[in-house]
């Protein structure tokens, strides 16, 4: 009897290691990620005026996808310790995106419409990712605040 209550001991225990783990790798990339509260205070000491706060975990990064008066849809990724490590930040092609980026762009894909304008910000560098398309051809490109395109790709 006694050999029985240890083996059944073992299996629980077994099955709870196991679901710890299925948890935590679910939680992983999960919507609506546990944010440590000192994440979430240095987020709202740096964001103070936001709408719809949506949080997320990636990877090890918690992602705050949100929008403020008077700019588009941001998202902002945080580490662990609560460093600020990338931000996104939807714009407006006419009264958003520099002068050296706008004419980058019609020098080089002057016949393509403009879908979707990104200003990323990591590590201290700015640069913009524009999605476009002509006749159903999508093309992604990333252009410095300098007008050098970083990198392009066919999608």
């Amino acid at each position: 009897m006694k050999s029985i209550s240890i083996l059944l001991f073992g299996l629980m225990m077994t099955i709870n290691v196991s679901t710890t783990a299925q948890t935590h790798e679910t939680n992983k990339n999960q919507k609506d990620a546990v944010v440590p509260e000192h994440v979430t205070t240095k987020f709202s000491h740096e964001y103070p005026q936001t709408a719809d706060t949506k949080w997320k975990m990636v990877d090890d990064a918690f992602v705050v996808e949100f929008s403020t008066a008077g700019k588009g849809n941001q998202k902002v990724w945080y580490d662990k310790s609560g460093e600020k490590q990338k931000e996104e930040l939807e714009l407006n092609y006419e009264t958003d995106l520099p002068n050296q980026v706008q004419e980058a762009l019609r020098n080089r894909f002057g016949s393509y419409r403009i879908k979707n304008i990104s200003q990323e910000s990591e590590r201290g560098v700015t640069s913009y990712r524009i999605k476009l398309n002509e006749n159903g051809m999508q093309k992604e490109v990333v252009v410095n605040g300098d007008g050098t395109f970083e990198e392009t790709g066919f999608k």
